[in-house]
Formats: C-alpha cells, structure tokens, sequence
C-alpha cells in the first residue's frame, strides 16, 4: 500500500510539471487536457475510498509543486550576478513554489469538502473553486499572477481577444473547465456529459471566431498618422552596474547614441526602468550636458527610474516612470502601484530579513507602493501609462505593442 501511495504522489507532481509545458515558449496546449483531466479523475477516484481530507490537500499541492517548481525555476538564476545571494538559490527553487503550491492544495481541500461525485455538478464545482483561488492567487500580496492557466494560450492571439470582454481571470476559469472536460467525457454517465463536452469546444471556436473576426477589423481600420514616433531603447547592461559603481555617464551616452535622435522629428524615446545605475528621478538633470545638442524641442524621454521621497524621517524609494522634455525638465511621473515581490519589495520584511532574504534590485532595499495609476499627459497628446510600462518591461521579450491610447 505504501509503495502505491509513493507512486501516487510521483504521478502527481509530474502531472503538475508536464502542465508547464503548455506554457510559452513550449505552448503544447494539449497537454493539459491530459494532465487537469487525469487529476480531476485521481481525485474523484480517491474520494470514493478515502476519507482523509488532509491527504486531498498533499494532492493539490504536489500539483501546484511539480507546476511551479518546474516553470519558476528562472528566479534562481536572476540571484546568480552576486555570490553573496547564492545560498538563496536552492530556496528559492524549493520555498516560492512551495508557498504558491498552497493555493492548489487549498483548492484541492475546498474541493472534496465538497463531497464530489462523478457528476456535472462536481465538475462545475472543480473549475470555480480552482479558478477563484487563481484569483486570489493573482492579487494577495500584490499578486502572484504568474503562469495562470490562460497563459497557454499565449500563442493564440485569435482566442485571447475575448479577455477584452470577460477579462483575464474569466478567461482563466474557462481555461480550467476546457482542460477539465475530457474527464467528464470518460466519466460520464449519460448524454448529458457529451454534450457538455461538444459546448466547450463551440464555445473555444466562438472565441476563435471573435477574435479573428476583431483581428480582421483592426487591420483594415485606415492608420492615423500620429505626430509622434515611439522609439524603445536598450542596452545590454548587466545588473550587477549596480553593484560596481558603474559610471552613470557612460551608461547614458551609450543610450544617448543608441536612441540616434534626428532633429525636428517628434519622438518619445522609452528606456527601460532600471538602466540607470545610481541616479534618482531628480538627479537626472545634472546630465543634462550630455543631452545638449542630441535632443531639441521635439524629443520626449521615459525612463523607468528611482524616485526618492522623504516623509518626515522616513525615506521611501519608489520605482518611477517619469516622462523628461529635451532640458530635463520632468512633465510627469508614475510610480509604480503592483511590485514584484523579492525583486522590488521583501514580503514579511521583518521576518525573511533576518535570515538573509533581500531584494535583488534596489540595492537591496524595498521599494514603497504607488498610490495610483493616471494617464500621463504630453504635449496635449495623452498615451497609457500602461503603454510605457510594458514597453520599458519586455524589451528582452517576444512582446506587442497593441495600442497608444
């Protein structure tokens, strides 16, 4: 018995890390529909000879585990550039999908309170319940959305359009359902589940259909010419200039010649956050020199930069998108609402500080939360902030720009 249950838990976790490869840059969608069908199946099985809910939580959370473990190992590689962060790597491969893992054994705990049986109600009950704890997922501690079920949809642009209208998590739950159905299919009882199972996919090529049918619009929709080009900008700078006293002027001058400013022609020029190594939001008007001659009238530059404020005796840092004219001057600013935890702020600070935990940017200091999101204004001509963020944050990724607003 013990052997069977061993092998259970293996079966689990792999099922959980096969899941990983339906998301990018992999996208085998129909894994999924294997690995969530074969674990509903497990559980509504294990229900029918064993009672112990404690063990219904193990299951989620070896799922949650093989999942996570096997999609977020990333993080470990990001501590690699300062060796006094390497005792940090095997923890976090094991503790952050360890601690995310949590939310599928809750769900997995909530599910057979529910006493499923092989039923369409038990099924509609799986999917909701998991997907409101990817919800929660997504936004407790400013949010762990990462690689929600949706994502493997990431490849299908036709599909993805109807998050305009049910959202992201909306989506997610269908995502979950859709994965789910086979397993009503090879459980059914009646016609019922057939049928259900025919809805599903209508249902996926409804959504199809949408959003080709909105792709199509948009590409005839006649272009406004806009008075302003947008130019993204990077450089191959490592993060440990941050570590190294890096000269601030070289970084900028490499930018600076990167961008190739041309007089009399409208630009906003997007450098990504983080490039520039020990300059706060204000300071960076000292280097207007280095701008002179390079940038005139019709040049707009967006930085993603530190923002230091006092309050009181208090000093907070923020992680800034500030929007400079062609002297300097700032027009606007924004400071980010949603940060990303261990690299811009320590959960439980108090608590993980003392046993070494720190922040990988920032010289390892947390940031403060922004208060809100507006849209900025430039020369009478308004884009998303939104817009700005996501370019300045994908630059090294396969990422679209969908809309200036």
């Amino acid at each position: 018995m013990k052997k069977k249950f061993y092998i259970e838990l293996l079966v689990i976790i792999l099922l959980g890390l096969f899941s990983s490869l339906s998301l990018p840059p992999f996208n085998y969608i129909v894994i999924n529909f294997l690995t969530f069908s074969f674990f509903y199946i497990f559980l509504i099985k294990i229900c029918e000879t064993s009672k112990n809910k404690k063990l219904f939580f193990l299951y989620g959370w070896l799922f949650g585990f093989g999942y996570f473990a096997s999609n977020l190992y990333w993080i470990s590689i990001s501590l690699t550039f300062d060796e006094s962060l390497n005792f940090l790597i095997p923890l976090t491969i094991v503790l952050v999908p360890a601690f995310l893992a949590l939310f599928y054994g809750l769900a997995s705990f909530l599910f057979i309170n529910f006493k499923p049986k092989k039923n369409l109600s038990s099924f509609f009950f799986f999917s909701l319940i998991f997907g409101t704890i990817e919800f929660i997922r997504g936004s407790i501690l400013t949010g762990f959305p990462w690689n929600l079920i949706a994502y493997s949809f990431s490849n299908q642009i036709e599909i993805l359009y109807i998050t305009s209208i049910i959202g992201t998590y909306g989506f997610n739950l269908f995502c979950i359902s859709l994965f789910t159905s086979p397993s009503i299919f090879i459980l059914r009882d009646n016609k019922k589940e057939i049928i259900v199972c025919i809805l599903f996919l209508i249902i996926t090529l409804s959504f199809y259909v949408f959003g080709s049918q909105r792709l199509e619009k948009f590409d005839n929709i006649e272009a406004n010419k806009l008075e302003y080009k947008i130019r993204v900008v990077s450089s191959n700078i490592g993060i440990d200039r941050f570590y190294k006293d890096t000269d601030p002027t070289s970084v900028i001058n490499d930018l600076i010649k990167i961008s190739s400013p041309q007089n009399n022609i409208k630009t906003i020029f997007i450098w990504p956050e983080g490039i520039l190594p020990g300059i706060s939001k204000d300071q960076l008007k000292e280097y207007k020199l280095l701008f002179e001659n390079k940038f005139d009238e019709n040049h707009v530059l967006s930085v993603g930069i530190n923002n230091i404020e006092k309050e009181g005796q208090v000093t907070k840092y923020f992680n800034s998108l500030t929007i400079y004219d062609h002297n300097l001057e700032i027009l606007d600013s924004y400071n980010k609402v949603n940060l990303v935890p261990f690299g811009e702020f320590l959960p439980f600070e108090k608590i993980l500080g003392l046993i070494g935990f720190k922040t990988i940017t920032n010289n390892y200091n947390s940031y403060s939360r922004g208060e809100k999101r507006d849209i900025i204004v430039v020369n009478k001509h308004n884009f998303s902030v939104r817009f700005v963020i996501f370019s300045s944050l994908c630059l090294t990724q396969n990422c679209r720009i969908l809309s200036i607003v």
